[in-house]
């Protein structure tokens, strides 16, 4: 083996072009579900006041969502899924937030690696970019704003997990010693106060009761349980590609214990939800990140191409435990809201009558 392809790459060049092999094969073999659209285009309308289906009320437990489509304003479909493409690279942007060029380098590649770009397109609309990239700015910034307004934004896009994410970080991040700053802590403490107080004020903006999320999976446990404990282990799946990163690099001797219980803690906190694989990986990314994010020679190792291309290849093929069951290579549902929105269209109708190719 040519010992060049050990050497971590240096130049933002060659990282942005493995990047985008990275991110395209994601696309490529994952395929895009957008979820949808009148759902959020009547947000976009009416905000808080849209009279949502019973499936899709759970919506109102993210805010911050809501405010943005109100604020923006488009109610087309096709722009709505275009608004959510456009959020599926913030975490990227997000990477330019960490403290140093090591950090920003690494953090960038491995957004690019890591199935995020597989789950963010796998539920074209959710918004789980917004987690990714809160992540990325909660574990590798040092700015106290910053930290301060990713952990407002985490709570408020999604309360519930925002929560349970950095409250991830703050355990992880004491019981390791990686994040003892109480001025630091103070300020994601801050966040997500205001993010809680941001949730509650949005109560009193609601026009009628609403069933939570947890009152959605309560009400349909018999239609959601048996599904996710038939394919239960097809959800551990997605953490996959980060344990062989890590295998890659230090071998998982010198793996700390605590990744391996906040991993199956995250694994069971995900698997009382209808979308198994996406709540799991949203909770498992900052612990990955905190890992390899914390020593130098592990934050050069991640850009080593022996090390992240065969996570590349692995995460573009992984498949995601959803709702709708196990999915890979899933442009079917992209094909179905092309016809619903666009009306009929020859190629799409050819590709779904396929016989027994989604079957």
């Amino acid at each position: 083996m040519n010992p060049k392809l050990r050497e971590p790459l240096e130049s933002w060049r060659s990282i942005l072009w493995l990047a985008g092999i990275a991110i395209a094969a994601q696309i490529v073999f994952g395929g895009m579900r957008p979820v949808d659209g009148s759902v959020l285009a009547a947000l976009a309308r009416d905000g808080f006041r849209a009279e949502l289906p019973a499936f899709a009320q759970y919506l109102f437990d993210s805010p911050l969502k809501i405010v943005l489509l109100k604020a923006i304003g488009l109610q087309s479909p096709t722009l709505l899924a275009g608004l959510f493409l456009v959020l599926s690279f913030l975490p990227f942007a997000a990477s330019f937030l960490a403290a140093d060029d090591e950090r920003r380098k690494s953090a960038f590649l491995l957004a690019a690696a890591l199935p995020l770009t597989r789950i963010s397109f796998g539920s074209l609309g959710v918004g789980d970019a917004v987690m990714f990239a809160g992540a990325i700015a909660v574990v590798a910034s040092r700015s106290r704003l910053v930290l301060l307004v990713a952990s407002f934004i985490l709570a408020g896009w999604h309360v519930q997990q925002g929560i349970l994410l950095l409250g991830i970080v703050v355990v992880l991040g004491w019981v390791t010693g990686e994040r003892r700053d109480r001025a630091s802590l103070a300020m994601i403490v801050a966040g997500v106060a205001l993010g809680i107080a941001f949730f509650l004020l949005s109560r009193t903006w609601l026009a009628f009761p609403y069933q939570s999320r947890l009152g959605f999976l309560l009400a349909h446990l018999d239609r959601f349980l048996l599904r996710i404990v038939f394919y239960w282990p097809a959800a551990i799946a997605v953490a996959l590609p980060g344990f062989l990163l890590l295998w890659l690099i230090r071998g998982f001797r010198s793996v700390s214990w605590w990744l391996f219980a906040g991993t199956a803690a995250s694994f069971v906190a995900a698997s009382v939800t209808s979308d198994v694989s996406r709540v799991f990986f949203v909770l498992h990314w900052p612990m990955l990140l905190m890992v390899l994010m914390s020593k130098p020679d592990t934050i050069r190792s991640v850009r080593s191409p022996t090390v992240i291309v065969p996570v590349m290849l692995l995460s573009a093929v992984v498949p995601l435990l959803t709702w709708s069951g196990v999915e890979v290579f899933d442009w079917k549902a992209l094909a179905q809201t092309l016809q619903k929105y666009g009306g009929p269209s020859g190629w799409a109708q050819l590709f779904l009558s396929l016989a027994g190719a989604f079957d």
